[in-house]
């Protein structure tokens, strides 16, 4: 691969394994990871293991040792492209700032994106999406952590690992931005919060864009930081956020093709007044807005 030019017209002649390793190849340059790590790795160094070896060796793991370093690791050694234990590699990797994983998922989708054509072929959104960049955003703690650091073998409780609040380009299906934390038990919706500029960022300036939340969001707080952040929201809808229908709108019933039925009524969030909006692609009830207009939409099937 040379350079950064890489020809998407290339993808129609190569089989579908063979595409992926192209792709993942030119999306993590060894120039680039050499440049990211200069930039990210605060007070960290490199010696005799490259951050750039590092990361070719875990996506080795990930795609062709179902996720073991241990068995990745074992390979490159004999294949002489490991030149440190795999104690020192463990090691390593443990210790990589959290901005380096950020900023090698964000950029790294930003490399992918130059190869995805401007104009998808089909697009999953509704017509009514097509002038905004439509997000999920979701955090989850690492559960099933494995026991095998000695003070944690034979404990029976559970444990977490780290903590991350993820953004998805639900048009594309790629992963756009993160936020990441070692603590399992910090809060999720902090951490979103602070994975909202990055939406802002990954849309583009200029661009209109949305993020999908669930009912954790569901509050008078958080929407309002969506709201500066310059974005628009469709929320999950939670009970501990009162809703009161408005007795001169009655709520209207409709069957859009290809959907369930739903209800679409107005009223007010406490003292916030809703005004209606359609809800698309989830059998609940949601809390949508536009700027400062919020709504509620209910489904039925």
């Amino acid at each position: 691969m040379d350079g950064d030019v890489f020809s998407a017209a290339v993808l129609e002649k190569l089989p579908l394994a063979d595409s992926v390793w192209r792709l993942l190849h030119f999306t993590m340059d060894d120039s680039w990871l050499e440049d990211l790590w200069a930039r990210q790795r605060g007070r960290c160094y490199e010696r005799d293991l490259k951050f750039s070896t590092l990361a070719h060796l875990i996506a080795d793991a990930l795609l062709e040792h179902s996720g073991s370093g241990n068995q990745a690791f074992e390979r490159a050694q004999e294949a002489e492209v490991l030149p440190v234990s795999i104690t020192s590699a463990y090691d390593k990797l443990g210790n990589l700032p959290l901005a380096v994983s950020e900023t090698l998922l964000e950029e790294g989708t930003q490399r992918m994106n130059a190869v995805l054509p401007e104009i998808p072929a089909v697009d999953p959104l509704p017509d009514c999406w097509a002038d905004h960049e439509v997000f999920g955003a979701d955090g989850k703690a690492i559960k099933h952590v494995k026991r095998l650091l000695k003070p944690l073998r034979g404990l029976r409780a559970g444990i977490l690992g780290a903590r991350a609040s993820v953004g998805l380009n639900l048009r594309t299906g790629l992963a756009v931005a993160m936020v990441g934390h070692l603590d399992g038990e910090a809060g999720e919706a902090a951490l979103t919060e602070v994975l909202l500029p990055k939406l802002a960022a990954a849309a583009g300036p200029g661009k209109q864009w949305v993020v999908v939340l669930d009912r954790l969001y569901c509050n008078l707080s958080f929407p309002q930081q969506v709201l500066k952040a310059g974005g628009h929201f469709l929320i999950r809808y939670c009970t501990n956020t009162t809703f009161v229908p408005d007795p001169a709108r009655p709520a209207r019933a409709a069957t859009p093709k290809g959907t369930g039925s739903f209800k679409s009524g107005v009223g007010w969030a406490r003292l916030r007044r809703l005004a209606v909006s359609t809800c698309v692609g989830s059998p609940s009830i949601c809390v949508t807005a536009k700027r400062s207009v919020w709504s509620r939409t209910c489904w039925t099937r």
